[in-house]
């Protein structure tokens, strides 16, 4: 009988590295995917500045990444959902067309856009928006009836 040969010899081996590529480039995918496949929220605004830096427009039409239009009037905010790190708000108002692109970082879910601010040229123009945990008013401490504070009669 002859010997095996060195190519049957090192199947394992063989098997071993192409199985760890495989795992290593579906962790590469799934790395990719979470990121590019992240949602966001962005919540585009239309409101004038407190310190009157900017004002917002009376109407406008804005579009995220190409999408279809959405009108806001003075002091109105809507919603899009987006998809992905990178995004361009096009909106047009009082006959001027305004653009941007931008990146969003990657750990914000809610982004608000100021568009009034965007049409101004204060940068950024986006700022991560985190609400305000809405203050819990302090439990009532009622009285308990004792035989200083009987309770009423007839009630």
């Amino acid at each position: 009988m002859s010997a095996p040969l060195p190519a049957l010899r090192s199947t394992p081996k063989r098997r071993l590295i192409v199985r760890g590529l495989l795992v290593a480039a579906y962790l590469t995918l799934a790395l990719i995917v979470f990121i590019f496949g992240r949602g966001h929220t962005l919540l585009l605004d239309n409101k004038t500045a407190a310190d009157g830096s900017y004002t917002g427009f009376r109407t406008l039409s804005v579009s995220v990444n190409g999408g279809a239009p959405l009108q806001l009037a003075l002091r109105e905010r809507d919603k899009a959902l987006v998809v992905g790190q990178r995004h361009t708000v096009r909106f047009e108002a009082n006959g001027q067309v305004y653009e941007a692109s931008f990146k969003l970082p990657f750990g914000e879910d809610i982004i608000l856009v100021s568009l009034p601010k965007l049409a101004a040229g204060v940068e950024p123009f986006w700022e991560p928006f985190r609400s305000e945990p809405i203050p819990r008013a302090a439990p009532v401490e009622e009285e308990l009836p004792s035989l200083d504070n009987p309770p009423p009669i007839g009630g």
